[in-house]
């Protein structure tokens, strides 16, 4: 190795311990060619003569204090430089990251530069500029135009500009960047209709393109389809209702092949699920969130047997929810809450998706008996599923024994319904739970002393129901890792043990017994 940049010798006057191995350390330390410094998020002052050679490295914690040392620009051997979230306060850049004529990483990411993007352009003047590769400036509080020294980075694959305050339309000259793979310029003011009139034609290397949350009038050229190479197509947050006739003839072109995730969320859709997004064969994520849609769910939705994230939410969808989503073997993540006019039953067939790790059906009108439901969680979903939203879904009657067997459960979100009973002991048995809700139902009896197994539990909301404790302190069993306890609108009595007395909750912000 030409170099060792030692980030926990004396150079660095640290505030806490070493962190745990980062993925990046881990990756230098089995690659010892790659030469790597990642600072991001350290408690320490870094002191100017420390950087004199090149070398890798990987830590993590909070924050350096001070400025990036001029004379960084002596790493000579550096071929990344992560430091994301790294300084507090109005950072500057030195000019002298220019000399790292070896770099091809830059990630310079979650502080606050608070400049004009045209004044890093001496920055990128030096040798950098034919090296570089990446380049991470999101979420710095630049301003400005795109400045012409991008131009210049004539290697660059992956461009990233978001969460920023980047108020421009896209320069013909950024089509000059023929290798990019990655462009996120999400998050901005980018503005005017055509700004994308050419993409299709100039940058054929693109594999992701993220301009969600722009101007929301930007229009949809149809050379977006002649990317034959995009995987990633994110524009979610703008007006497309205007551009729906446009879809068929882009979704057409070699596109609906290479695609494998398309958000297009809170764009305006409105009116049927657009049924060219049958076409798009590879999908692997489909995020249709916040549009309006007023539709059944189509049948040729199942036929999309690679999706593994499928946001329908806070739609207009109606009818039932097809049995048919047991096609989707591939689907992880299933969110169709808030689509108030979806109605019950809850297909069983839902409990046969077997990798399935999230399903959220809140504020759907379901008006069943939930222990009905027990042959869902009794499928292979019982050995996949983390998290479950059922909140507001007009669920009455008891808990179904099945749904103790998620052993691999992290959240429950029941609340808002009508069901009544006592809470079952069984409920110990989800003991990698962190988040459980069972508020504003008809819960009776005293809450179970099972529920101290529960180890991991961090957030219990128990607020407006019938429970009440007993007379015995101890039998209001509360796990010692709680961080936010409601127990409100209950008939718990005067005996329930306050913060710090008979509970010793050390790891507890948040108490409410509010009778």
């Amino acid at each position: 190795m030409a170099g060792f940049f030692d980030l926990s010798s004396p150079c660095l006057e640290a505030d806490s311990s070493p962190a745990p191995e980062t993925e990046t350390r881990k990756a230098a330390r089995l690659h010892s060619a790659i030469m790597t410094v990642e600072l991001g998020l350290v408690v320490a002052s870094l002191q100017p003569d420390c950087a004199r050679t090149g070398g890798d490295a990987g830590l993590s914690g909070d924050f350096f204090r001070g400025q990036i040392p001029a004379n960084i620009g002596n790493l000579t051997s550096l071929k990344a430089l992560n430091l994301s979230g790294s300084f507090q306060g109005d950072v500057q850049i030195p000019t002298t990251l220019g000399n790292l004529c070896n770099l091809h990483t830059l990630v310079l990411s979650q502080f606050n530069l608070s400049l004009e993007l045209a004044k890093l352009g001496r920055i990128f003047s030096g040798c950098l500029k034919h090296s570089l590769v990446e380049l991470d400036l999101s979420y710095t509080s630049l301003h400005g135009s795109l400045p012409k020294w991008l131009k210049n980075l004539t290697n660059l694959k992956s461009l990233d500009l978001s969460s920023n305050k980047i108020k421009s339309t896209l320069p013909p000259w950024l089509y000059k960047l023929s290798r990019l793979e990655n462009l996120n310029l999400a998050s901005n003011a980018l503005q005017g209709r055509d700004i994308l009139a050419n993409i299709g034609d100039f940058l054929s290397s693109l594999k992701f393109l993220d301009l969600s949350y722009n101007d929301p009038g930007l229009s949809l050229p149809t050379t977006i389809g002649n990317l034959c190479k995009l995987q990633g197509l994110f524009l979610s947050g703008l007006n497309l209702s205007k551009e729906a006739a446009k879809f068929k003839q882009i979704f057409s072109g070699c596109i609906a092949q290479s695609l494998r995730m398309l958000s297009l969320s809170e764009t305006y859709l409105g009116g049927d699920m657009p049924d060219w997004i049958g076409g798009l064969k590879n999908l692997q994520l489909l995020d249709l969130h916040s549009n309006q849609i007023n539709s059944t769910l189509p049948p040729w939705l199942f036929n999309l047997t690679t999706i593994a994230y499928l946001d329908l939410s806070y739609n207009d969808f109606h009818g039932s929810i097809p049995s048919l989503f047991e096609n989707m073997i591939s689907l992880e993540i299933l969110v169709l809450g808030g689509n108030s006019h979806l109605e019950g039953p809850i297909p069983v067939t839902l409990g046969k998706l077997c990798k399935l790790q999230e399903l959220h059906l809140f504020n759907i009108n379901f008006s069943q008996n939930f222990h009905d439901y027990g042959n869902i969680f009794s499928g292979c979903i019982r050995n996949s599923l983390q998290g479950l939203g059922l909140s507001n879904t007009s669920l009455s009657g008891h808990f179904p024994n099945e749904i103790w067997n998620l052993k691999s459960l992290l959240g429950l979100d029941i609340g808002q319904n009508s069901l009544s009973g006592s809470i079952p002991t069984e409920i110990g048995r989800l003991s990698s739970v962190r988040y459980l809700n069972l508020s504003n139902n008809q819960l009776s009896g005293a809450i179970p002393k099972s529920l101290r197994q529960l180890s991991h539990l961090m957030y219990l909301d128990l607020e407006h129901n019938n429970l009440e404790s007993v007379s015995s302190e101890d039998h209001l069993a509360i796990p010692e890792l709680l961080v936010d306890l409601s127990l409100s609108m209950n008939k718990i009595n005067e005996r329930t043990p306050s913060k710090g007395h008979a509970l010793d909750l050390k790891s507890l912000l948040w108490i409410e017994v509010q009778q």
